[in-house]
C-alpha cells in the first residue's frame, strides 16, 4: 500500500514535470 502511494506520488511528480516542459515550450 505504501509503495503504491509512493508510486502515485512519483507519477504525479513526473506528470508535473512533463506538463511544465510541455507548457514551457
Amino acid at each position: 500500500m505504501i509503495r503504491l502511494r509512493v508510486m502515485k506520488k512519483d507519477f504525479q511528480k513526473w506528470h508535473d514535470k512533463k506538463e511544465k516542459i510541455h507548457t514551457g515550450r
